[in-house]
């Protein structure tokens, strides 16, 4: 049985690599995550860019030196939209864990985030590295940045 562990945060998935957004209650993740599913145009085959994978709590699992995102079973297909209430949302049961977007708040903690930052930092879970970057979630630009953020990632990794 691979080894699992359940995290606060939310998981949203681009052509099976998984970025999880993670950051404390009313950080933003859920808000990112929207704007990211319904902001994307949708790829050649008719699919959105990103899917949901997970709102609120995502389940890790390393296997084969990969860490996979699962959504908490009685959650999965949730998302919270705040003002709104929960909703259903389309969902992917698992990803490739790629990235973990760590959400910084405006003012002060936005100061974090280095301009031009030397090169990929990583966080290790249940003993695999992962691509480890922190955004501010509610500058206009953030849905691009997810975007940006993976895709430099995935170029690192084929480096």
């Amino acid at each position: 049985m691979p080894d699992c562990q359940l995290l606060h945060g939310t998981c949203i998935a681009h052509g099976g690599h998984g970025v999880l957004l993670r950051g404390p209650s009313g950080a933003g993740k859920s808000d990112l995550a929207l704007r990211c599913l319904h902001h994307s145009f949708p790829g050649r085959d008719g699919r959105q860019l990103w899917q949901l994978v997970s709102d609120d709590q995502t389940l890790l699992c390393a296997e084969n030196d990969c860490l996979i995102a699962r959504p908490a079973p009685e959650i999965a297909g949730k998302l919270e939209v705040r003002g709104i209430g929960i909703i259903d949302q389309e969902y992917v049961p698992c990803t490739n864990l790629k990235l973990i977007l760590d959400l910084v708040a405006p003012g002060c903690d936005a100061g974090k985030i280095e301009r031009l930052p030397p090169d990929l930092v990583f966080d290790t879970i249940l003993g695999v590295d992962i691509a480890l970057m922190p955004l501010a979630p509610f500058e206009i630009s953030a849905p691009i940045k997810v975007n940006l953020a993976l895709r430099r990632v995935l170029e690192h990794r084929t480096q």
